[in-house]
């Protein structure tokens, strides 16, 4: 996942557990009291409250409460089959783009925040027909300019370098959405009862860099469209935030399979609810582990081999890290290429945990900068506005 170096740098930024679906439509098994109750739902619905729902609309009311929240900067530019935006919350639209063929390409979009009602996300949804690797979406103080030339982004917007101020004045920036590699047909993250993150509008807008890779032999039309499901301030019975453990420094020897590890100090002790591991086609697993003053570990996350199925993770019951002082996650790596593989897009690798957590006050970036041997942890909870 792209958290860029230095930005997120000063930036901020066992369990049963149900996996992000990559149909958008498949729904998560979340659903609070009702969801193991006998009943007539669908697949991929729940009883909730007496009615079979969709968990990303579970807390969607009967009438619409948000009206002109589709925005999106060019008329009829989707042909994606999409349903009815969120009754309450909003949808983007990203301009679609023309990927010749093996075509890898990055690019920087801007939108304005609708009118809402609530600013509770409980849920978030990702619909695409290819071609999208990944993209960040943040929400960020606007510029010194004032709002972006829509769907184009201000100069200091697309990354997290222009945002180092308000960061370290405790301005943090909202993560929308982090998609998994490569993700086709879409992908979905719904949080637990009673538990989102809120999102500032006023002021703010939405930007992401999004990174675009035709691995197709044909020419494609990317097409990627988000929505967003919010409910109000009487719902929220646990406000989470997101955290992040990047690492740029590292090398794969030519024709060689080495484990990229970052071990990085605990800020604080907070209860992790959800993990995406973001990696590239050469990694062959994924592992998170927990350890403790002592040098004991505790392992709670495993993923495999690379590829294009939601790697989204929602923990039925968060992972405590009380305990522990150091956190360690771990990508294995097969470069069968005669050159070295670095931190980077291409043929290059990354290996990068996110995921939410709460309380906010358990906010944390741990990053090894270009250059560095060392992780630095930083206490972004301490620091919030």
């Amino acid at each position: 996942m792209r958290v860029v170096a230095v930005l997120i740098l000063a930036s901020v930024v066992a369990s049963a557990c149900s996996e992000g679906d990559a149909d958008p439509d498949a729904g998560s098994a979340e659903g609070g009291a009702d969801a193991s109750v006998e009943t007539d739902c669908s697949d991929g619905e729940l009883l909730w409250r007496g009615r079979c729902v969709e968990p990303l609309r579970r807390y969607e009311p009967e009438e619409r409460v948000d009206f002109d929240n589709v925005v999106s900067y060019r008329a009829g530019e989707t042909r994606l089959d999409l349903p009815d935006p969120p009754k309450s919350g909003f949808r983007l639209i990203v301009p679609p783009r023309v990927l010749a063929p093996l075509a890898e390409i990055e690019g920087c979009h801007a939108w304005a925040y609708p009118e809402i009602q609530h600013r509770n996300v409980y849920a978030a949804r990702v619909y695409t027909n290819g071609g999208l690797h990944h993209s960040n979406m943040f929400g960020v103080p606007l510029s010194s300019a004032g709002p972006s030339p829509y769907p184009a982004c201000n100069p200091g917007q697309a990354g997290l370098e222009g945002q180092s101020a308000n960061l370290i004045a405790g301005d943090i920036l909202d993560v929308l959405f982090a998609n998994s590699t490569q993700i086709d047909g879409g992908e979905q993250i719904v949080f637990p009862e009673g538990m989102a993150f809120q999102i500032k509008t006023e002021e703010r807008e939405v930007t992401t860099t999004i990174h675009w890779f035709n691995v197709t032999g044909e020419s494609l039309r990317s097409e990627v469209v988000y929505d967003f499901f919010t409910m109000p301030d009487d719902e929220v019975t646990t406000e989470i935030v997101p955290f992040a453990f990047e690492n740029l420094e590292f090398e794969v020897a030519a024709g060689s399979t080495q484990d990229i590890s970052t071990t990085c100090d605990l800020a604080s002790a907070g209860n992790v609810v959800s993990i995406m591991p973001h990696t590239h086609e050469r990694a062959i697993s994924f592992d998170v582990e927990l350890v403790r003053e002592d040098g004991s570990t505790e392992s709670f996350f495993h993923d495999g081999d690379f590829d294009t199925e939601s790697d989204i993770t929602v923990f039925e019951e968060a992972i405590s890290l009380e305990g522990f002082s150091r956190i360690r996650h771990t990508c294995t790596v097969e470069n069968e290429l005669d050159r070295p593989i670095v931190w980077g897009i291409g043929d290059n690798e990354m290996c990068t945990l996110f995921g939410y957590l709460y309380p906010p006050s358990a906010q944390q970036l741990g990053y090894v900068a270009r250059g560095a041997t060392d992780c630095f942890t930083l206490d972004l909870g301490a620091n919030r506005q």
